[in-house]
């Protein structure tokens, strides 16, 4: 297990980034983690106001391990977005640009290029925006259902498949449906995950509880994340960016 500080600290969770009145034109199951373009950049402008810094994971990583204390300023939000919906680079990303803030966007390998999702030039242009791109697996089944040969291909075909697009490591893991156990970090850390998002509600890094137990191998860290959709007030969000 690589030693790393427990550092407090909210990484948001976003998925589609509409305008409000698209939002009822959703497939049903991804209405709930929708949010109105007009209240994501209310979100981006009560960062930027309150002199957070929003940036995307990998840099938040390179802190962890370099420069923990520079993360205990309490200045920075990191940003996340699962999926890979087109929505994201239309909407949000011209938001964040504004704002000066990165972000992290986890991509199904397979839904590249589909009707509604990013293309391997979008995910190009992100990284040269100054963006980040990881993981969601190759086709967001919930890992623990698999077999050993399906989690292959999940796992280590969509890193391998986004390393080719965007021409760097990919090194983290967003859960598809938040949905792990024992065997799906230890083949994480085979196949060189360095970290693995979860959608636990809560801020930073932690131990899974096994490896408190028994160490047999390299299992990355997981992180906390804070979802946020279209149900989510003002004061609520205000008050998780700010941990009270």
């Amino acid at each position: 297990m690589t030693l790393l500080k427990r550092v407090k600290v909210p990484i948001i969770m976003y998925h589609d980034v509409v305008p409000e009145a698209e939002i009822a034109r959703l497939p049903g199951e991804r209405i709930h983690y929708a949010i109105g373009l007009e209240k994501f950049r209310e979100q981006m402008q009560f960062l930027k106001k309150r002199g957070k810094i929003g940036i995307h994971f990998s840099r938040f990583y390179r802190l962890l391990q370099e420069d923990p204390g520079e993360l205990f300023s309490g200045k920075y939000v990191i940003l996340t977005f699962d999926d890979g919906h087109d929505s994201q680079v239309k909407f949000a990303v011209p938001v964040l640009q504004e704002m000066g803030f990165t972000a992290t966007f986890f991509t199904v390998a397979d839904w590249i290029g589909t009707v509604g999702f990013v293309s391997e030039n979008d995910l190009k242009n992100l990284i040269a925006a100054g963006m980040d791109v990881q993981s969601h697996t190759a086709s967001h089944l919930f890992l623990i259902e698999l077999n050993s040969h399906q989690s292959v291909r999940e796992l280590l075909g969509s890193k391998k498949k986004l390393e080719a697009i965007i021409g760097k490591p990919v090194e983290f893991l967003s859960l598809p449906g938040g949905r792990s156990d024992h065997s799906v970090w230890q083949l994480c850390g085979a196949y060189g995950y360095r970290g693995i998002l979860t959608s636990l509600m809560g801020y930073g890094n932690f131990q899974p509880f096994w490896e408190k137990i028994h160490s047999n191998g390299y299992v990355p860290h997981g992180y906390y994340r804070i979802p946020v959709g279209r149900g989510m007030s003002p004061d609520t969000f205000e008050n998780l960016i700010l941990m009270k």
